[in-house]
């Protein structure tokens, strides 16, 4: 069974990426999948990941849920990726359906960006 036959099942991909502590920001294809298949996502990655997508042009999805779990990595961003899986949880079907009608507009732009490699390419290190 592959991954993309699934795909149109679930609201959110949480994306467990590969290096989730430390001074670092790789993302992989854990990261891209959401982004080339419009779906969005919740990163359990190293502190300051979105921040660092953000750099690079890639729009987030603060506008619908909070993403302060960003600013923590480890056994707190771990936690408060929790709470706001379990505050999704709590929505219906159709609110979810209505929210990623709404945020179409950024996942369009995200793949957008991804296909035509437009993003830049240069980040600056966020300092604590």
């Amino acid at each position: 069974m592959h991954l993309l036959q699934y795909y149109d099942q679930f609201a959110v991909e949480i994306v467990c990426e590969t290096y989730t502590q430390g001074n670092t920001f790789f993302p992989t294809e854990k990261t891209l999948r959401p982004m080339l298949l419009k779906k969005p996502m919740i990163s359990m990655a190293s502190r300051d990941h979105l921040c660092y997508l953000q750099q690079m042009g890639f729009e987030t999805f603060y506008k619908f849920w909070s993403e302060d779990y960003d600013g923590y990595e480890g056994r707190e961003r771990y936690i408060r990726i929790l709470a706001l899986i379990d505050e999704l949880a709590k929505k219906s079907k159709k609110e979810l359906e209505e929210m990623y009608q709404v945020m179409k507009p950024i996942l369009d732009h995200n793949y957008n960006l991804l296909v035509t490699q437009s993003y830049s390419k240069t980040i600056e290190k966020i300092i604590e």
